[in-house]
């Protein structure tokens, strides 16, 4: 079995840094995996790498470079990607606006904090092909910072009934970095399993590419 951190919702200020200084430790490590490809165009550029790190997980990540040509663009780009402390404007309800298999989500329990806030999400996602929906349940950590953001999803494993749904989870870190230049750097990375009769290792053989797709349908969501 695949074995992830898991989260407690009720957080000091002592854990969210400790979540923090374990997913830069994650994020910083990420120049040195090995490259899988790099994707060019007009409106970015973006490099794919995984690692199984230590732990036994798999991870794949994305580092994009975005350019923006105004103020306007950069604070789009923030908003879609670092979301908002509120009810329909969170990281995770602009996720359902490109990621096409979420069907539905439920955030709740937002906690706000001095250096951002934290909110428990239900999403269900359709994967096609007949399989059952998948079920994940995270608790999401956001941290915002004058010139960079992070949402961090850790799975939130529980005994709940999940209504006939099969249990997935993911553990993932975003980070969006921005300046007085001309563009914005977003870098993610993922680990993530599907549960039920999909194995890790189809999963893991997808997430490239799967991660590589959300760039553009991101860039789609904040065209004018």
């Amino acid at each position: 079995m695949t074995k992830f951190i898991t989260s407690s919702f009720s957080l000091s200020m002592t854990d969210r840094a400790q979540i923090l200084a374990d997913s830069k430790s994650i994020l910083e490590s990420v120049p040195a995996w090995p490259h899988k490809r790099t994707i060019n165009n007009p409106s970015s550029s973006t490099i794919i790498q995984t690692k199984t790190l230590d732990d036994g997980l798999f991870w794949a990540s994305r580092t994009t470079t975005l350019p923006y040509s105004n103020q306007q663009q950069q604070q789009q780009l923030r908003d879609v990607i670092i979301g908002a402390s509120t009810i329909g404007s969170t990281h995770s309800d602009h996720e359902m606006k490109y990621i096409h298999q979420i069907k539905s989500i439920d955030v709740s329990n937002i906690t706000t904090y001095p250096d951002g806030w934290s909110y428990r999400l239900i999403a269900d996602y359709s994967f096609g092909m007949g399989l059952k929906q998948r079920r994940f349940i995270e608790d999401i950590h956001v941290y915002e910072f004058p010139d960079s953001g992070y949402v961090i999803s850790i799975p939130h494993l529980d005994n709940d009934d999940d209504d006939g749904f099969v249990r997935a989870k993911y553990h993932s870190i975003e980070k969006l970095m921005w300046d007085d230049d001309d563009e914005i750097k977003w870098i993610m990375a993922t680990t993530s399993s599907a549960g039920g009769f999909i194995p890790d290792w189809m999963t893991n053989w997808k997430l490239p590419t799967e991660i590589a797709k959300d760039v553009p349908a991101v860039l789609h969501c904040i065209k004018p």
